[in-house]
């Protein structure tokens, strides 16, 4: 299908991107990064942007902020290390890295630098009636690249409510 997308001409992936924050929705695109990179040998950037602004940001409150972003800089590594483990069980090739602090701007940035073929990102369909189909960060992330970008819709589940 995504041969016919192209024209009929062969695709050619090489790196990926999955834009991960820790939470289990967003974990939901690596089956899909997982299934790209087997299928095409390509390499995955796990990328993760700390939710604590950089230092640069505040006067005041600076020691504490940069504590706190250290914190969630480690954990976030931590994290990280551990899905790419499990992706090189896999043979699968892997980077890991955490930077920035604006999510859609990160991620754009880090797509370019590392000169990736494919964004692979969860849309939870966030901001109102007209991004019903895609959140907020993600249509961010599609308008500011010219990077294959593919959505992989995520869905608030009420755990209480079912059957």
């Amino acid at each position: 299908l995504l041969v016919k997308a192209l024209n009929g001409a062969e695709p050619e992936i090489n790196r990926i991107l999955v834009p991960l924050d820790g939470s289990i929705k967003s974990e939901q695109a690596i089956p899909y990064a997982r299934v790209f990179a087997k299928a095409f040998n390509a390499e995955i950037g796990l990328l993760s942007v700390p939710a604590v602004p950089e230092v640069t940001e505040y006067r005041a409150a600076a020691e504490v902020v940069e504590s706190l972003r250290n914190i969630a800089e480690v954990h976030m590594e931590k994290f990280l290390k551990a899905v790419a483990r499990s992706l090189r069980e896999e043979g699968i090739r892997v980077r890991t890295m955490v930077a920035g602090n604006r999510p859609a701007v990160t991620i754009v940035e880090v797509g370019e630098r590392m000169d990736v073929d494919m964004i692979v990102i969860t849309s939870r369909g966030r901001g109102g009636i007209d991004l019903l189909m895609m959140g907020s960060e993600a249509r961010r992330v599609v308008e500011n690249t010219q990077r294959l970008v593919l959505l992989v819709p995520v869905h608030d589940v009420d755990f209480e409510n079912q059957e």
